[in-house]
């Protein structure tokens, strides 16, 4: 996206869209997910709802998931069979601590991708890529089935009858592995990995829930699938997406309200105990080793659209009032409908579509100012 935004010389605006939509095609293309892929840019990405992302990402994941079914056809990602139908009535209490146990399995991931990155800039840059070689070429031998992205791990949950202790074997042995390979700069991901993760962690659950006699057998899959859900609401802080990338990537659409109370629990814990979205995080620690040539990069201006928040710090104000970044200007403001002029006594109000002139370096800024607080 942002390679056509360069090659057609579009403006930061246009291609900041073009970027994420093609974020979102990326994610609905891998994954045989689009509807994930348009929710993604909007939770995760952009952090707003914009008419704008929304269609860009609409068209640009739609069009993506189109062509990869024409040639790999349409089938899931996962193989997971028939996933039984959970009474969420009766096994409520069951879900919220699959949530909480698979949150709290999240909150390791961050510190460690973190270590792990400090770690390998002890080691010689062209030396980086032998250390997860090597440990690929050990576990080649002794625990094969870490290796790779791990769809086939997943599959192979739900068919064989792994102990609790293999189990547990297989979570800490992927999650060393997905963190060795990610901080020795070689080209690679950590969606899948944590999606993987959560699937172990949900059959570690489900084995000792079923040992405690808490729920059946017949529900182990259950757990498997919710675990992904939980585990990536944890470590990325997005709960609708993960809910709906699940949901697409098996080829189960009936369990939407069990899948949001597991990853809301995970999400809540993670948030609770002051974990941050991995990608944000990974962002910041890339923005920090350029800070040393910040001052030389010459500050764009963009038009940024925001949403002003529920009992925001611009909810109830005018422009006037409001305590705007230096250089900011309000270009337009969109009720509903209509289109106000940003007079000095216009009252600002929750829902408003602010239209800001502004320097690319003061988004984070503007949108704080325009996020919901409603205990406030």
């Amino acid at each position: 996206g942002q390679g056509l935004g360069r090659l057609t010389h579009r403006s930061y605006a246009e291609s900041h869209y073009l970027l994420t939509a093609g974020a979102g095609a990326g994610l609905a293309a891998a994954f045989n997910a689009p509807l994930a892929g348009v929710i993604f840019c909007l939770e995760e990405l952009t952090k707003n709802f914009s008419a704008f992302v929304l269609m860009g990402a609409i068209s640009a994941a739609v069009t993506a998931t189109t062509v990869t079914q024409y040639f790999f056809g349409m089938q899931p990602v996962f193989h997971m069979g028939v996933v039984p139908i959970i009474d969420t009535g009766h096994m409520y209490f069951l879900l919220i601590l699959l949530g909480a146990f698979v949150g709290l399995l999240g909150l390791a991931f961050n510190p460690m991708l973190t270590r792990s990155q400090d770690f390998y800039k002890k080691v010689p840059a062209r030396w980086r890529p032998v250390v997860p070689l090597f440990c690929a070429g050990v576990l080649g031998f002794v625990l094969p089935q870490v290796l790779g992205g791990g769809s086939r791990l997943v599959d192979s949950l739900v068919v064989t009858d792994y102990t609790l202790a293999f189990l547990v074997l297989l979570l800490a042995a992927k999650f060393l592995f997905t963190m060795v390979c990610f901080g020795s700069g070689v080209p690679g991901g950590i969606f899948l990995p944590m999606l993987v993760l959560g699937s172990v962690g949900g059959a570690v659950f489900a084995k000792v829930a079923i040992f405690f006699q808490w729920m059946p057998e017949l529900f182990a899959v259950n757990c498997i699938v919710f675990g992904m859900a939980a585990y990536f609401s944890a470590v990325v802080k997005s709960p609708i997406t993960g809910s709906v990338l699940i949901m697409e990537m098996t080829g189960s659409f009936e369990h939407m309200l069990a899948l949001i109370i597991v990853s809301m629990t995970a999400y809540l814990v993670s948030d609770l105990t002051g974990g941050a979205p991995v990608y944000d995080m990974l962002l910041a620690r890339s923005l920090a080793v350029r800070k040393k040539i910040a001052s030389r990069i010459r500050h764009r201006r963009i038009l940024l659209e925001l949403s002003v928040g529920v009992k925001s710090a611009l909810d109830g104000k005018t422009p006037a009032d409001a305590l705007w970044p230096s250089g900011c200007v309000l270009v337009n403001v969109r009720r509903g409908p209509h289109e106000l002029a940003p007079r000095d006594d216009l009252v600002l109000q929750a829902g408003d579509a602010l239209f800001v002139l502004t320097d690319a370096d003061d988004t984070a800024a503007l949108q704080a100012l325009a996020a919901e607080h409603p205990d406030q």
